[in-house]
């Protein structure tokens, strides 16, 4: 399995959804990086078809698993290179897998690959299918829920999040998948005006996963990631920028914000207000040496899920432009 060779090279894979790869921060860098780092993870190992090689996109290093480890243990022993590697556990899973050490890259898409990217917390728990099924998807025979009309979602980005309704507590509910795909949660926000919670998030076994974001699941973090505060923030956007997310709340974990570590740039779209203001600046400050670039909404308009679709295109039809903030109004 591909996620004990990395435990045994002392390699920390991050929570990336790079189509076939499994990402991690050149093991080389300090040899071969410019500046001894690399703040933008930029190494990749090859999962499923044509697997078992890796490659940096920086400093241009590819090879095999096999000269990996040759290479790493040449540096560490010759070069000074601080790594923890355990060079013989790393050659014995090759040997084991026959000499191919492609049959390395084979089955480490799930919760194994998972904890190891983001600790044993991210990975603690899954919601089986059955018990999504429970709920319903919130439209039907081609007729939208009519709150989600009222707060001007479509038919396409409801199908494409998968928004679902909770009849019994009345709450439209957003899945929760991680990067893998697997459910790992349900948020709910109530359709009633004085529904308390306004937003729940479900349980299954006693347990949530409040680390996830929601949009892992479609994320591509080799292009600019535009983060939200609220799933309704993230459905009024999609139809505007499909590569959106959202932490489900303004309090953002440590745990939260490694997991999104390792995306080409980061776009912030807060709410207008003191707590969406503290988010940018706990981003800003956890993913220093980053691409970051602010988004802002006019005065008066309070966060995304409110923003007239004219408003949106415009302000996310700018972000093909070098500037380094945006705010209309």
């Amino acid at each position: 399995m591909l996620y004990r060779f990395l435990t045994a090279l002392g390699i920390q894979p991050l929570p990336s959804r790079r189509a076939g790869w499994v990402v991690t921060r050149c093991p080389l860098a300090p040899l071969r990086h410019q500046r001894g780092t690399d703040n933008n993870p930029s190494f990749g190992f090859r999962v499923g078809a044509g697997g078992g090689r890796c490659h940096c996109l920086a400093c241009g290093y590819s090879g095999t698993l096999a000269r990996l480890v040759a290479d790493l243990r040449q540096a560490v022993q010759h070069q000074g290179l601080a790594l923890a590697a355990d060079f013989a556990a790393a050659e014995a899973l090759i040997e084991a897998a026959g000499g191919q050490a492609g049959g390395l890259s084979l089955g480490d898409t799930g919760p194994d690959i998972e904890a190891l990217a983001n600790g044993a917390r991210a990975a603690e728990h899954l919601f089986p299918e059955w018990w999504l099924n429970q709920f319903p998807p919130a439209h039907h025979q081609g007729q939208l829920h009519p709150y989600l009309q009222a707060r001007g979602v479509d038919m396409a980005t409801a199908i494409a999040l998968d928004i679902r309704f909770d009849a019994g507590r009345q709450r439209i509910c957003f899945p929760i998948r991680d990067f893998n795909g697997f459910l790992r949660g349900l948020h709910g926000r109530s359709i009633l005006p004085d529904g308390q919670p306004r937003y729940l998030m479900y349980r299954y076994g006693g347990q949530n996963c409040p680390s996830i974001w929601h949009g892992e699941s479609w994320l591509d973090p080799d292009r600019p990631v535009l983060i939200v505060e609220s799933v309704f923030d993230a459905a009024r956007v999609f139809p505007h920028y499909p590569n959106v997310v959202d932490p489900l709340t303004a309090d953002l974990m440590p745990e939260k914000i490694r997991r999104l570590s390792g995306c080409a740039e980061y776009l912030l779209l807060f709410d207008n207000d003191p707590a969406g203001q503290a988010a940018r600046r706990k981003l800003r400050q956890a993913w220093a040496g980053a691409r970051l670039r602010d988004l802002y909404l006019p005065a008066g308009c309070k966060d995304p899920g409110e923003a007239p679709p004219a408003l949106l295109a415009s302000l996310l039809g700018t972000l093909a432009s070098p500037s380094a903030d945006f705010r209309l109004g």
